[in-house]
């Protein structure tokens, strides 16, 4: 005896192409030809590099064309104008001027001050006190011992 389920399908199986050809239509108005063909074919088979290619191709690329093909046109109007920009090297050269005597006298005076405060700095540096570690307990022994 067949189920419920078999006779349904049994029913509708000549439905099917119909079905098919409606779907096919719709997928193709909405997404196009390649969209189209892929919703007609089963999943792709084979190794998995492929079907990641596809995956990736049919996902992110192809629904997005017009947005991809602005984007290139910006990076080689970019490539462009940075080559035609690269041409015309516009680095010039200066000689820097002496520095004159007094400006001379005064870095070493500044210097010799920089050195000045270093020493300073280093020998007044203090030794900080060692303190001995004692046990809690010992610390408020010797605090009720002073009191």
């Amino acid at each position: 005896m067949k189920t419920p389920r078999q006779l349904l399908f049994q029913r509708h199986q000549p439905a099917e192409p119909d079905l098919d050809a409606i779907r096919h239509r719709v997928v193709l108005d909405a997404f196009g030809p390649i969209r189209a063909e892929a919703a007609d074919t089963e999943p792709a088979t084979g190794a998995w590099p492929a079907r990641l290619a596809q995956a990736i191709w049919l996902e992110l690329v192809w629904p997005c064309r017009r947005a991809w093909v602005g984007l290139a046109a910006i990076w080689v109007v970019i490539s462009v104008l940075n080559h035609a920009s690269a041409d015309n090297p516009a680095v010039t050269q200066t000689r820097a001027e002496p520095l004159s005597p007094a400006i001379v006298t005064l870095l070493k005076e500044q210097r010799q001050l920089a050195a000045d405060l270093e020493d300073l700095t280093s020998s007044s540096e203090v030794e900080p006190t060692q303190s001995r570690s004692r046990p809690r307990s010992e610390v408020e022994r010797l605090k009720h011992e002073t009191v």
